[in-house]
């Protein structure tokens, strides 16, 4: 089995110079950027990092074992391979633009709408001031002069002995590759951006329900920090009504008299969201209190289209009087009651 000293070609007795000469030179070698093995790269770096380390490396020496809390330490910061693939020609720019995130936060709005608004279908406008890039300032843009339009930079790092080479975003033009110039602009007086009058309209169709959105991309304000403006939201509430709106269905509460529950009535709805008058006949029989009458058909526009719902009107019987029967009315009522 081979030892850390047999991975650097190096005598057990080696300087921690003579160490660092050859982990330079099995690098090079070995490191697959360069077309080495992989595996056989990642033993370099661990002997290479045991036997620099003079308390690891007394403990290898006498036991033969590798004490782990360092290798865990520098799997968990990344360690070695990420300096070697920037000295190699590697990068990692995963970072590189965070500074500038890809969409804006959305604008939300909420729209009060009547229950006939959501019922018959409703179009409206909503203004607003929206930001935008200048028009004037389309041509003030020119390559950064200090990263020559790439967006990156050069850094070097150095790490004892060695000098290692990485890439990072450009602080100058924060990594977009281009700067503003300093050209005087009348249009926004050199701010980049103007504020202009914006127009949406919100269609609402019949079946929409209450709580649902209508989105309009990309409409917020222009920024900088941002590469697209976020969406403008806007959420469909409903404004009070007597009606219950739950589902399809309509529901109503609808008081009547206790002569009216065994007699009959009718209820005329002049509010129905139709905005057609819609009548209940009821041609009598006895009626409880919390009986649901079903008017089918006119509750709300169903979802999938095509149809409606029903409205159930619940009926809330005022008690009658408490006064005694006479012998007349007791003898009527029971002729009526059979």
């Amino acid at each position: 089995m081979s030892t850390l000293y047999d991975r650097l070609e190096v005598q057990k007795g080696a300087t921690t110079e003579d160490i660092k000469k050859a982990y330079m030179k099995m690098a090079r070698k070995h490191h697959p950027d360069k077309g080495g093995d992989a595996e056989l790269f990642k033993g370099v770096q661990e002997a290479y990092e045991v036997l620099t380390d003079d308390r690891r490396r007394q403990v290898y020496d006498a036991t033969g074992s590798i004490d782990g809390n360092q290798q865990q330490q520098r799997q968990q910061q990344g360690g070695f391979p990420d300096i070697f693939a920037s000295m190699f020609g590697g990068v990692n720019i995963s970072t590189a633009n965070e500074h500038r995130r890809q969409k804006g936060p959305d604008s939300q709005a909420n729209v009060g709408l009547s229950l006939d608004n959501f019922y018959n279908g409703f179009e409206m406008n909503i203004n607003f001031k929206q930001g935008r890039k200048c028009p004037g300032c389309k041509d003030t843009s020119t390559p950064c002069m200090d990263c020559s339009g790439r967006g990156m930079r050069t850094v070097m790092q150095q790490m004892g002995p060695m000098v290692f080479q990485s890439q990072a975003a450009c602080d100058a033009c924060r990594g977009s590759g281009s700067r503003n110039t300093t050209t005087s602009c009348k249009t926004c007086n050199e701010k980049r951006y103007v504020e202009m009058e914006k127009r949406v309209t919100v269609n609402v169709t019949p079946g929409m329900r209450e709580g649902e959105n209508i989105v309009f991309a990309g409409e917020c304000s222009e920024s900088p920090e941002y590469e697209t403006p976020g969406d403008v939201v806007v959420t469909l509430r409903l404004a009070p009504s007597r009606y219950e709106w739950r589902g399809d269905h309509l529901y109503l509460t609808h008081t009547i008299s206790f002569a009216e529950s065994i007699l009959g009535f009718v209820v005329t709805l002049d509010d129905h969201p139709s905005r057609k008058q819609q009548v209940l006949r009821w041609s009598g029989g006895m009626l409880i209190h919390g009986a649901v009458l079903s008017m089918d058909g006119k509750g709300m526009p169903t979802k999938s289209g095509g149809g409606f719902g029903d409205l159930k009107i619940k009926l809330n019987v005022v008690e009658p009087p408490r006064v005694p029967w006479t012998p007349e009315q007791r003898a009527l009522l029971e002729s009526v009651l059979n």
